[in-house]
């Protein structure tokens, strides 16, 4: 197994601007704590402004949430980064929704741990692609 060197690949990481090519890395919540990607968050925009039509004397209740999904958004938590080869970069972009970052002055491919635990399993998953 190849040890990954951390330090080297923080250096990397300074340099240039990464653009995220697969994944979403912003969630939206509504009131309740309904967590929503972009596609959920439009969606459910929507929802609300039918909602509102359908039933004006509620529309303050459904105008909270229309601004929250709007205006507010969090950033994915990512724990780490896993440096992958473009081959890998396309598989995950192909067949998962995986965070996938790619600096154009680098030329550097990386994947973005959003789950703690599976920072150690880096190499065990480029293995398995």
């Amino acid at each position: 197994m190849r040890e990954i060197d951390v330090q080297a690949l923080q250096e990397e990481m300074q340099v240039g601007y990464w653009e995220l090519v697969n994944g979403e890395d912003t969630v939206y919540r509504d009131s309740r704590g309904n967590v929503y990607d972009s596609w959920g968050c439009l969606e459910r925009l929507r929802e609300l402004e039918m909602m509102m039509e359908e039933e004006p004397r509620r529309a303050e209740e459904w105008k909270r949430d229309m601004d929250l999904l709007e205006h507010t958004c969090e950033m994915k938590p990512v724990y780490g980064y896993c440096r992958i080869s473009e081959k890998e970069a396309r598989i995950l972009r192909d067949r998962t929704e995986e965070l996938v970052y790619y600096n154009p002055i680098r030329d550097i491919y990386v994947l973005g741990v959003t789950e703690m635990g599976k920072i150690s399993d880096c190499e065990r998953l480029r293995g398995n692609l």
